[in-house]
């Protein structure tokens, strides 16, 4: 019984802190003249302290990421709020660096909670510090896409493939399905058996490699991908 007791204190004395950042993804371009508004909004009774900062996003074949700063490509205004409760701001996002964009660069923006003194006093209890991180795509006029699809290996029901991005926008592989062909036969994988893949983001200039179970363990000669912008 104490054991109980003594989780209930630690759960009460926690302060979670909660704020909203929408939208999630913005494209700066010649038409916005390279310029967006980001929204934060606090959505719990206590005043919140936020920080904006910017990063490259760096994508492994995995899909793992990494972020390097790249505060000095944009300016951000304001880059740190206070906010009173429920109270809504907007943070303008303004490219800096150079307006001819042949490949399109994709960023990463981050909002995150700073812990803040009331009166002088830091709070009681364990704080939850949020952080938002929001896509952010710096594109050119022409920049495209351009999704090439082959095999990496394949063992037994299961195919390795690697899928190459080689034109200059991102392209999100919404609703995606995949056509396998073996000899004559043809055999379909849906969007619901290829979680792994489906919705998954291949940056411009970038591949991503994926493992898929397949309905067959015929020698697959030949695949393909489709989606839906």
């Amino acid at each position: 019984m104490r054991h109980i007791f003594a989780l209930f204190i630690t759960l009460i004395s926690i302060n979670t802190y909660a704020f909203k950042l929408s939208p999630m993804s913005i494209t700066l371009d010649k038409d916005s003249e390279f310029k967006g508004t980001i929204q934060v909004q606090n959505e719990s009774s206590e005043p919140l302290a936020i920080e904006i900062s910017m990063a490259k996003r760096v994508m492994d074949t995995k899909g793992s990421e990494t972020h390097p700063e790249a505060n000095s490509l944009f300016e951000i205004y304001p880059a740190q709020i206070i906010l009173t409760p429920k109270q809504k701001r907007s943070i303008r996002v303004t490219w800096k660096g150079d307006k001819k964009i042949e490949s399109e660069q994709a960023f990463r923006l981050i909002a995150e909670q700073l812990p803040i003194e009331i009166d002088g006093k830091k709070k009681a209890g364990i704080k939850l510090l949020l952080k938002y991180i929001a896509a952010i795509y710096v594109t050119g006029d022409d920049n495209k896409s351009d999704i090439q699809t082959a095999i990496i290996a394949q063992k037994e029901n299961k195919l390795s493939i690697k899928i190459d991005n080689k034109g200059t926008k991102h392209q999100i592989l919404k609703d995606a399905e995949i056509i396998l062909y073996s000899g004559k036969n043809e055999f379909k994988i849906k969007t619901e058996e290829l979680k792994n893949l489906a919705g998954e983001n291949i940056l411009a200039k970038n591949t991503r490699e994926f493992e898929i179970k397949i309905p067959t363990t015929n020698k697959i000669e030949k695949i393909r991908l489709k989606f839906n912008d």
